[in-house]
């Protein structure tokens, strides 16, 4: 998630010393479509993490934990996917 981060941070640096816009019109268009796909998705890790809660042998509060960084990591990988793999649906 930080490597992530990092990587939005770098990308934003670079095009604010080239005078781009920091946001255009395709990168909104990026960032919703990787907030939506990852809003589905996580409704469904949610509910996976809910059916096999009695068999997984964690604390509540540490499957918590898990569930909000799967859906950090599900948001990462959606944007990833919109982002270099899903343009040509556009």
């Amino acid at each position: 998630m930080v490597g992530f981060a990092l990587f939005l941070g770098f990308r934003r640096l670079r095009s604010l010393k080239e005078n781009l816009p920091a946001e255009d019109e395709m990168s909104k268009k990026i960032l919703q479509k990787g907030a939506a796909t990852s809003y589905y998705l996580s409704l469904y890790f949610w509910l996976a993490l809910m059916m096999f809660e009695e068999r997984i042998s964690l604390d509540r509060s540490t499957l918590i934990g898990v569930g909000i960084t799967g859906m950090a990591i599900l948001h990462a990988l959606s944007w990833i996917y919109h982002r270099y793999f899903s343009r040509s649906h556009d």
